[in-house]
């Protein structure tokens, strides 16, 4: 149903894949020719991808970490469990719709960064679990970065959370982006989404569309929940069984390892079940 939006949003694969191919609704804009750029649009386009990557996960890691310590610091107290569920339901809900809009607004600008070139699945998947190891690390050393900035003022790190955030997740974007060269993909422009609708009411309806779709409930919003609402167990809970300050440090990364690469691991699959469905769906007699 063509609503003058293109209503496929972009799929989460732990921030990369996410970027890296059109939406899977207009297939036939999967044979545009990709956009030959410059060196100079090609480094400001890795900058932009980085700096997108750290607004919609520092942004949401904030939201999230703010909502889930309303509930204490005891991993074992029910308010904390049941405020990690509300962390992570807030953020399943609205990270899809934010990443949407600002991809629409660097696609609009033609700076949305993709990365285009079928890879070997077996590198494909050792980038992602070692580009999340390193992404994770970049996250646990963002949060430092955070309270160091205030001093491990408790009173004040809550403001200095969305800066640490936003350097880890630019960090972890820079490293996604190296991954995928590595392994051989090239960057390029993405293609544009359809027009922006030309009225406040068709715009609300273009979003409400996308609020209440059941793929994207299906295979991201309850994808995210389980995997921000599970942070409880192995980031709250391992560095519970360490031994000493080292052991808790590397229990708190290895949390975080976990987190990035899953996600990417998982966010891949999903991404297939996905795409399989959407190709099923256009060749049926029915469409």
């Amino acid at each position: 149903m063509d609503n003058g939006y293109n209503d496929t949003p972009v799929l989460l694969t732990g921030g990369v894949e996410s970027m890296e191919q059109p939406p899977i609704g207009d297939l036939e804009m999967q044979d545009a020719t990709p956009e030959e750029i410059s060196s100079y649009k090609s480094t400001l386009l890795v900058v932009l991808y980085a700096v997108e990557f750290g607004l919609l996960y520092g942004t949401m890691a904030t939201i999230w970490n703010l909502v889930r310590a309303l509930g204490g610091i005891s991993f074992k107290d029910p308010e904390r469990i049941g405020s990690e569920l509300a962390g992570a339901i807030l953020v399943a809900m609205t990270l899809p719709g934010f990443q949407r809009l600002l991809r629409h607004i660097l696609e609009r600008a033609q700076l949305a960064a993709a990365f285009e070139g079928d890879v070997d699945k077996g590198k494909e998947h050792l980038e992602m679990i070692l580009t999340g190891i390193l992404g994770g690390e970049s996250i646990h050393m963002g949060i430092k970065a955070g309270l160091a900035i205030v001093d491990n003022d408790p009173d004040k790190v809550k403001y200095a959370m969305f800066l640490g955030n936003f350097m880890a997740f630019f960090a972890a974007g820079l490293i996604n982006e190296a991954g995928q060269m590595a392994i051989g993909r090239k960057l390029v422009v993405a293609q544009a989404g359809g027009p922006f609708p030309g009225n406040a009411i068709d715009a609300v309806k273009a979003f409400g569309h996308h609020w209440i779709d059941m793929d994207i409930l299906v295979y991201e919003r309850l994808v995210h929940c389980l995997y921000w609402g599970c942070y409880e167990v192995y980031g709250g809970g391992l560095p519970l069984l360490a031994n000493g300050a080292v052991g808790m440090e590397v229990a708190l990364a290895g949390g975080l390892w976990i987190f990035v690469s899953g996600f990417k691991v998982s966010f891949y699959w999903v991404g297939k079940l996905r795409a399989r469905r959407a190709l099923d769906a256009y060749a049926s007699p029915a469409q």
